[in-house]
């Protein structure tokens, strides 16, 4: 790709959220064509600032056509490439060490109180991050992730070994490739052409540029054992403080923000706690608006507690032209046909396209309650059939990053939103996943001690306990459907391929 066609393909008066876009490639001539190309994917992840290295010398710009134009000069197989969004004092990437180079995606909410911990002069909290893993590489990775408080992708080049790791739960996406000889990772999979592989959140991989070989670490993820002993007062206390630290740290640096709000349990106790701490905000969710459709009664069940809550709720309303649009953008983005998973982004992608025209640069979600509370089905089968259910909910857990935060962080990141979920803190879920199984599920209710929080809150019991019948309150299986039938598909299927 030439830079004369990025310049039409890039919108550089576009605003953006606090996130960035990583690349590396090692052992490919290459190299130098496949960073430039990847600016067409990862544009969105950050317009502030460029840089690449080539292990020998670093070249950053602010302005990304003079960046191409240099990065276009080089000439090496391996390559490091890191395009930034500032907020704050945040600098230019990559870092460099008296040990190696270093970039990463990162927000690191406790990094200032680790500069003290460990006696480090850091500025950022990329730049901690750097200094830690150093410090902890190879021998003592736990208690770096101990001590990381913090989504982040992080990709550290010292000598010959090219190393790259992400937090525990997945929030920060990051993919590699390793073909033959040559290794790639990358922020996006279509920049790795769709072949690359997830990087498992509880792995740490090294590739070694001269014998060409990766080699894996394995880090421990949150334990169920062993089980809380405390008074269910005490479990309910701890679960609200900790949810309300989760949401604080996730909103501090922003003066307005977005929940996506469906009305259920989860996400109405975002909306109050937001609301009691004084927050500047706006909830959103989304439906398909057609003369054969009913509006969901959980949409309307979500603007009534709105209303009675007394925060600004945004129904998107679409029609059947801007969800076909839709639709497209979407399977684009996922990569997938499958009705289920395409109707199930389409809210998601639709309110973080509304965030982005009202100025607003960061979504809560409540992604992670499902998971941590035990809240499927299947939680109750294990229950019934006597098996651990935490340790059910912790394998729950580790698949997450695989399709649903990808998937999340993909369709939102495209109108430069960037997802926030509180509810999968890692103070939260280390203390949640270990609650004892009888405080979270019972013969009627799923996810009971998030409930009694919600009461806690001082939110009704009918709201407390309402179910939901979809996962975000709507249900747009149902545009598909209409649409598919209008252009004469009989199935989801053939209409979504047909696409």
């Amino acid at each position: 790709m030439t830079i004369k066609n990025l310049k039409k393909l890039l919108n550089l008066s576009m605003f953006v959220a606090k996130m960035c876009g990583i690349v590396g490639v090692f052992n490919n001539d290459e190299a130098v064509k496949i960073a430039i190309d990847s600016f067409k994917i990862i544009k969105n992840r950050g317009q502030d600032g460029y840089g690449v290295t080539d292990g020998k010398k670093i070249t950053q710009d602010t302005k990304i056509i003079s960046f191409l134009k240099k990065l276009e000069k080089l000439k090496t197989k391996n390559i490091m490439m890191h395009n930034l969004h500032k907020l704050g004092d945040r600098g230019l990437q990559p870092l460099k060490s008296n040990k190696g180079l270093f970039i990463c995606d990162c927000e690191i909410y406790n990094w200032q109180h680790l500069t003290k911990k460990h006696q480090i002069k850091a500025k950022t909290d990329a730049e901690l991050l750097m200094l830690l893993f150093e410090k902890y590489y190879p021998n003592n990775l736990g208690d770096f992730y101990e001590d990381i408080d913090g989504p982040f992708a992080l990709a550290y080049w010292t000598d010959a070994k090219v190393v790259v790791a992400r937090d525990l739960i997945g929030m920060k996406p990051l993919c590699y490739r390793y073909d033959k000889d040559t290794f790639m990772f990358a922020s996006e999979n279509k920049i790795l052409d769709n072949k690359g592989k997830m990087l498992d959140p509880t792995k740490v991989i090294t590739y070694n540029t001269k014998t060409k070989k990766l080699t894996e670490q394995d880090i421990r993820f949150y334990s169920t054992k062993p089980t809380l002993n405390h008074y269910k007062k005490t479990l309910i206390d701890e679960v609200k403080e900790k949810i309300t630290l989760a949401i604080e740290k996730r909103t501090r640096d922003v003066n307005k923000f977005g929940i996506l709000f469906s009305g259920g349990v989860d996400s109405s106790i975002i909306t109050t706690i937001c609301k009691d701490l004084k927050k500047n905000f706006i909830c959103y969710n989304a439906v398909f608006e057609h003369k054969t459709v009913k509006m969901p009664q959980d949409i309307e069940f979500a603007r009534k507690i709105a209303k009675e809550l007394k925060v600004p709720f945004k129904i998107i309303k679409v029609g059947v032209k801007a969800t076909e649009e839709a639709i497209k953008q979407v399977i684009d983005l996922i990569e997938t046909t499958e009705p289920e998973k395409v109707g199930a982004a389409l809210p998601l992608f639709l309110a973080a396209r509304q965030a982005r025209k009202d100025r607003i640069k960061v979504l809560l979600t409540p992604r992670g309650t499902e998971e941590i509370f035990a809240g499927y089905e299947h939680h109750r089968q294990a229950l019934i059939q006597g098996e651990d259910v935490n340790r059910v909910c912790a394998n729950d857990l580790k698949k997450l990053y695989s399709e649903e935060l990808y998937k999340d962080n993909i369709v939102t990141m495209i109108h430069n939103v960037e997802i926030r979920s509180p509810y999968l803190d890692r103070n939260l879920v280390s203390y949640v996943i270990k609650i004892p199984p009888k405080f979270k599920l019972d013969e009627e209710y799923q996810k009971l001690i998030l409930r009694e929080v919600a009461q806690e809150l001082g939110l009704r019991k009918d709201i407390a306990f309402h179910r939901k019948r979809t996962l975000l309150g709507t249900d747009f299986s149902k545009s598909i459907q209409t649409i598919g039938k209008k252009k004469g598909f009989r199935k989801q299927e053939d209409f979504l391929e047909s696409l």
